[in-house]
């Protein structure tokens, strides 16, 4: 009883461990100095939208800023995936008014985020794509970063932006964003990268695999298939991605769908994922282990209340302690956040298709 308590201890350290343990590897191996890559010839960029009539014109007025402070050939794909509101017609007009060749409005029928990325890719022209969100405001000098990293090295397939909130009632995600971003940047010191800021993220072409139907988390799939070609995945510390105005609440129900997608991304390509122990490694740490947490936890709590029960005065305090410090209120965001992944476990089971439209914004006042 006194090794499954140990071990569970050991699996929760394990996810404060690995940040220890990938920049360690990362000393160890000191990356050799990346060869130049092929000059990028053009740039694409595919913007997937549902339902954004309230962002997409700021979001394109963005788009052109960036393409001032770049000088190769670009175009714009914007995938309406069946929008029910003013979005099409605010592109169109908007595309009309500026006289923009290579802009592209792209209708489907509602098929998921997935599919419609595919055939944004499918029907692209550029050797680079760079994949951003319609709520997402980019740096006038990001679209030039991207471009820049991927001509300074072959080896680079992904490149991921890291994401800045604009969350001034943000507690407990704020703290777990800190935590998770000191794990990418381990990562992606070794081009080891699983997951990719979904906001605004870009790939070599030729390194696509295409979304399955009924997949959602192309922000995980993206990098993990980059990967197991044997190319890279990183993130660039310069190159940041705001989003919305968020608090916890937003963000736990975010969490929770992000969660399920992951579960079935992983599912996917485990079978690839295992013959490549290094790979297995971070996707385990960065991924898998997270989601155990709740078993740990449990199984923890369990095991030491059979070998002393006044383990659980101990835990009352400690308990107590923490709505003190947090509030009721936080506490329980903080609670339903480490439990989340049963939650996810149970959408996964009770869903089979992950890949439609779900906004978890906040609504603005």
């Amino acid at each position: 009883m006194k090794f499954l308590m140990f071990l569970c201890l050991y699996m929760l350290a394990h996810n404060f461990l690995a940040v220890l343990y990938l920049k360690a590897a990362a000393l160890v191996l000191r990356r050799k100095k990346s060869s130049p890559g092929p000059e990028v010839k053009k740039v694409s960029v595919i913007m997937p939208v549902y339902n954004e009539q309230e962002c997409i014109v700021r979001k394109m007025e963005n788009l052109l800023a960036c393409f001032t402070h770049i000088n190769r050939p670009c175009e714009v794909l914007i995938g309406s995936d069946g929008s029910t509101d003013d979005t099409p017609r605010q592109v169109e007009a908007f595309i009309r008014e500026h006289h923009l060749d290579g802009w592209r409005l792209v209708a489907f029928e509602k098929q998921g985020k997935g599919p419609t990325i595919n055939q944004l890719v499918l029907g692209s022209a550029g050797d680079l794509i760079i994949s951003t969100d319609a709520d997402t405001q980019m740096a006038p000098e990001a679209m030039e970063s991207i471009v820049k990293a991927f001509e300074e090295d072959v080896g680079l397939g992904c490149l991921s932006s890291t994401p800045q909130y604009d969350g001034r009632d943000m507690t407990i995600q704020s703290c777990y964003w800190k935590y998770e971003l000191s794990f990418r940047d381990a990562a992606s010191h070794l081009g080891r990268l699983v997951v990719a800021t979904g906001w605004l993220y870009a790939f070599r072409k030729d390194a696509f695999r295409d979304i399955p139907a009924s997949a959602m988390a192309d922000d995980l799939w993206v990098p993990l298939t980059v990967l197991l070609q044997g190319k890279k995945s990183m993130h660039l510390k310069g190159l940041k991605a705001l989003s919305e105005f968020t608090d916890d609440h937003v963000e736990v129900k975010r969490r929770t769908r992000v969660i399920t997608g992951g579960f079935d991304v992983v599912k996917r390509l485990f079978p690839e994922i295992i013959k490549k122990p290094d790979l297995f490694f971070v996707v385990f740490s960065h991924k898998i282990n997270r989601w155990l947490l709740p078993v740990w936890v449990v199984v923890f709590i369990l095991a030491s209340l059979i070998i002393n029960v006044r383990a659980a005065f101990i835990y009352g305090i400690l308990l107590a302690v923490l709505v003190g410090v947090l509030s009721p209120k936080r506490c329980y965001y903080l609670l339903y956040s480490v439990f989340s992944p049963v939650l996810s476990a149970v959408q996964f089971v009770a869903r089979k298709d992950f890949s439609k439209w779900d906004h978890t914004r906040k609504k603005t006042e």
